[in-house]
């Protein structure tokens, strides 16, 4: 299997850049936020459907045997088929959050540290209230993982993500970044 580069739309892929910085700043309180700080993953190119996301591999990433940690790469999937579902927003909020429904990866290849991650996710379906993703991850041609995600979406709130991450500082007196 060969990585499918792709140069994306501008405007996807500045919504999408926005998209993931709000979501960096108002993941979880441990692993995520830990493991993908603000900054951590880069998005390349976004079109309808589909993402391309870079992100290097830390020391912090990694598993005893010093290889990129298989729940990191879960994680990533997790993510990223996220960034590829509100790709179909149409420039909007429509699907601001989603959730797990099934998540299955084939570990490939070991990753290590230093190495730069070619994240490539697909949400070639996203219905009303479920998205069918996938996601292979490469490390320059060798195929490290592949995903396929199914999640539920749920209906989209007034203000998106950047207003949930807003009230849920504001409920735990949190100010600030998160």
């Amino acid at each position: 299997m060969k990585r499918a580069d792709f140069t994306g739309d501008a405007k996807q892929t500045a919504f999408v850049a926005q998209y993931a910085a709000q979501w960096s700043e108002g993941v979880g309180y441990g692993f995520d936020r830990t493991t993908f700080p603000n900054g951590a993953m880069k998005v390349v190119a976004a079109e309808r459907g589909r993402v391309w996301v870079q992100m290097a591999v830390r020391k912090d990433h990694l598993n005893v045997y010093g290889t990129l940690h298989g729940g990191v790469i879960g994680t990533l999937i997790d993510n990223v088929t996220s960034f590829a579902i509100v790709t179909h927003a149409n420039l909007t909020s429509n699907f601001d959050k989603t959730t797990s429904v099934e998540l299955s990866i084939g570990y490939l290849k070991a990753a290590n540290p230093g190495d730069i991650l070619d994240i490539f996710a697909y949400a070639p379906k996203v219905g009303r209230t479920l998205a069918f993703t996938s996601c292979d991850i490469f490390v320059k041609d060798a195929i490290v993982a592949q995903g396929r995600h199914t999640k539920f979406v749920l209906t989209p709130t007034p203000g998106g993500l950047a207003q949930d991450i807003e009230d849920r500082k504001k409920k735990e007196g949190i100010s600030g970044k998160l």
